[in-house]
């Protein structure tokens, strides 16, 4: 299975159609990434950080740290809020996404039930990353 990266215009109206169609909420978790490449970044969640590689074949933890101090300018996106929705086999994660001064939910789901229910929602299925979104 693949996994697939969409935009939500209006989460209101997102959320409310996933209730609806009886999707069970939860909260997930929220945390800051310091992208010092776009295929390396720390992310810090709480007081723990992680220094992140990430390629093709997926992410790979290189170190994990008890703190992090960022001392260079990095590129930073800040997930605020998270949200996971769930039915069944299928499930997937909404975040609210903070880069400077902009903000836009994004979600990730697997290729299936899931991303067939995220589009019928009102998603729109996007084939970058969040670094990718963020820079255009």
């Amino acid at each position: 299975m693949n996994e697939l990266r969409f935009l939500i215009h209006d989460f209101d109206a997102f959320r409310r159609k996933a209730r609806n169609n009886g999707f069970a909420e939860r909260a997930g978790v929220t945390f800051t990434d310091y992208y010092l490449s776009p295929r390396l970044r720390v992310r810090v969640c709480g007081k723990k950080a992680k220094l992140i590689y990430s390629d093709k074949k997926g992410k790979r933890v290189l170190m994990e740290s008890k703190e992090f101090i960022p001392d260079a300018p990095a590129f930073v996106v800040k997930k605020e809020r998270s949200f996971v929705f769930s039915k069944g086999n299928a499930s997937f994660c909404v975040e609210r996404i903070r880069c400077g001064k902009r903000v836009f939910w994004s979600g990730e789901c697997e290729d299936g039930a899931a991303a067939r229910a995220a589009k019928t929602f009102g998603a729109k299925l996007i084939k970058k990353s969040v670094a990718e979104i963020i820079s255009c």
